[in-house]
């Protein structure tokens, strides 16, 4: 996938999240029926930090295969990269 790409589809998942999570109560206290959808808000953010880690590599010719851990793609990027992060 290319790098716009990348970053295009991991802010389409922030949002997703963004839209799961406790923000979007604007003010409104926790009850059982709007309670933020947990699972979905840190699955999306994970879906989201997996693709801009790899926008990062891909903008700085580090191949990432098909890794989907968080830690070995973060590890791939080059040193000043992950310090910068």
């Amino acid at each position: 996938m290319k790098l716009a790409g990348l970053h295009e589809n991991a802010n389409a998942f922030f949002e997703a999240a963004k839209r799961c999570g406790w923000s979007r109560l604007k003010g409104q206290s926790p009850t059982k029926e709007n309670e933020p959808l947990l699972v979905p808000e840190k699955a999306n953010m994970a879906f989201a930090c997996e693709l801009y880690l790899k926008a990062i590599a891909e903008a700085t010719k580090v191949d990432t295969g098909k890794i989907h851990d968080l830690n070995k793609i973060f590890g791939k990027l080059q040193e000043k990269d992950r310090n910068e992060i």
